[in-house]
């Protein structure tokens, strides 16, 4: 089986190793790191999801008709395993992925 990413997969994966060497804090980091689920601060989660948004990726399992980036689900679970990697807060659960 050849797990090979494509060039196209490739260069989104690294689009979004970019935009979380750019945008994700250490101090979110570490918040993140200390919570179990989202973050206990309410302030840094507001910022993070404002970050996200204006990336268009504060819905990632979204259809781009409603506001969402429209992935594939292979770039979904590329987003996710990047996000995990940087130690990135997670996206709120009860909000764009499951209420929504």
């Amino acid at each position: 089986m050849d797990i090979t990413l494509s060039a196209e997969l490739g260069a989104f994966q690294d689009q979004v190793r970019h935009f979380l060497a750019e945008n994700l804090s250490d101090e979110m980091r570490e918040a993140a790191r200390l919570s179990t689920t989202i973050l206990a601060d309410h302030a840094l989660t507001q910022e993070w999801h404002k970050v996200l948004y204006r990336q268009g990726w504060a819905a990632p399992n979204w259809p781009v008709e409603h506001g969402g980036p429209g992935w594939t689900p292979m770039q979904r679970y590329l987003f996710e395993e990047e996000m995990n990697l940087a130690g990135a807060p997670r996206v709120m659960p009860f909000g764009a992925k499951m209420v929504g």
